[in-house]
Parts: C-alpha cells; sequence; structure tokens
C-alpha cells in the first residue's frame, strides 16, 4: 500500500475517531429522574384537601437541588379531583374532574435560581421528556408547555400529545421554542414544566425523567459518515 494511501487511512481514522469522541463527550444536562425521595409521596386532591397542591422536594437527582409540584383544580374540586405520586423513579398524576394543571418548576433550593445553569453544555439540542404512559381517555390531546427563563428574557414551547401507552421519548429541539427578549440556552435560572394546561382536557399520564440531550448518537453517525449508515440504523433500531 503507497504512503498516500496509508495517510488516507490515518485521516479517515482520526475523523471517525474525532467525531466518536464528540458523540460519547456530549454531556446531556438531568433535570429530573424522580428518583428523589425513594419511596414515593403521595398526594389527593378532594373536597377537604388545600387547593392549589405545594410540595417542595431535595434531592441529588434534580436541576437545581429542589423540586416545587403545584397542582391546581381548575374550578371546585370535587370528591377526588387529583390523586398520584412522585418519586421512586416516576411521576404519577390520576386526574379527576375537573380537571388540574400540573406545574413542575426547578429554580434552586428557595428560589434561588439555577446559577445560569448551561443547558447545551456544547452538544445538548433539545429537552427530552420520557413518558411511561399517557392516557387522554376521551380527551383528544395532552397539552403541555416548557418555559425557561433567565433575567434577559425567556423561551416557551407549547405541544400536545396523543395517547401513549407504553415508555416513549419525546424530543422537542432548543429551535423549535419561541424566545423572548435576550434569553440564551447556555444562561438558564428557571426551568418550568407544565401539563394539563388550562382549557384543554384533563389526562392522565406517568412521567419518568427530563433532561436537555444532544441529537441519539446514531443519527449523528448516519449523517457524518454515510459509509456507516446501516450501523446507525442498526443502534437506533435496537435502542427503540
Amino acid at each position: 500500500m503507497s504512503r498516500i494511501a496509508d495517510r488516507n487511512w490515518v485521516l479517515a481514522f482520526v475523523c471517525i475517531f474525532s467525531l466518536s469522541a464528540a458523540t460519547t463527550s456530549a454531556a446531556p444536562v438531568l433535570i429530573d429522574n424522580f428518583a428523589d425521595p425513594a419511596n414515593p409521596t403521595t398526594f389527593v386532591i378532594n373536597l377537604l384537601d388545600s387547593d392549589p397542591y405545594n410540595l417542595a422536594q431535595t434531592g441529588a437527582g434534580i436541576l437545581g437541588g429542589e423540586r416545587e409540584l403545584t397542582i391546581d383544580v381548575q374550578g371546585v374540586s370535587g370528591p377526588v379531583s387529583a390523586v398520584g405520586t412522585i418519586g421512586g423513579g416516576q411521576f404519577l398524576l390520576n386526574s379527576g374532574v375537573p380537571g388540574s394543571l400540573i406545574d413542575l418548576s426547578y429554580n434552586g433550593i428557595g428560589q434561588a435560581g439555577l446559577g445560569g445553569v448551561d443547558l447545551v453544555d456544547g452538544t445538548n439540542t433539545g429537552i427530552r421528556l420520557d413518558f411511561g404512559f399517557v392516557d387522554p381517555g376521551s380527551a383528544p390531546n395532552f397539552s403541555y408547555e416548557i418555559l425557561l427563563a433567565n433575567p434577559s428574557g425567556s423561551a416557551v414551547y407549547i405541544g400536545s400529545l396523543g395517547s401513549i401507552v407504553s415508555p416513549t421519548s419525546i424530543f422537542v429541539p432548543f429551535n423549535l421554542f419561541t424566545v423572548n427578549g435576550g434569553f440564551q440556552f447556555t444562561s438558564v435560572e428557571d426551568v418550568i414544566f407544565q401539563f394539563n394546561l388550562p382549557g384543554t382536557d384533563n389526562v392522565d399520564f406517568s412521567l419518568t425523567t427530563l433532561t436537555a440531550t444532544p441529537p441519539e448518537p446514531a443519527s449523528i453517525v448516519l449523517a457524518g459518515l454515510g459509509a456507516l449508515a446501516a450501523v446507525g440504523m442498526v443502534v437506533g433500531a435496537r435502542r427503540r
């Protein structure tokens, strides 16, 4: 083999290694995996319980160290307006009538802020929501909103989902957010998720993980190394 051919092989190897290293060095930012507390907290909202229901919990698997859950019945509480658990690996909601607005806020312990957390961290391009299930019942869809903010501005995304019967990941790219003011995804103080938005239908769901994450490595391989497209497709198929 000629020296030129040898050199081409070396260059090809370096390119492949560099792309692989960039892919594996991606650092997803964990927002919440609902592992804390280890023993799930049960909540119930009925005629006798306070509305809205507020719960602040701390843990190592929570962005900023603290999660604030608010459940606000949209109207007068009924015999069972909302019941569920949070912790032990999931946030589970069974909502009755009338529906309840669900708010999960991450802004540091005692609302001190997140210290300008970088959700991009070099390679992250969006927010991933991992659902165990979404059961809209007779409702046409499940509504949700993601709000990111800092002192300079905010970014918001409003979406909807249909029925999810098995664990499914929903990825929302940063470029789909509506950005206001001078907001930057690289310096975030508040991260807020809302579910069952006002004026929409009431939906039961299970949520297991919230993450700022890069694209799937298989997709990067497919786009960057055409010769290895088949490998990327196999990896993607196995993950699904």
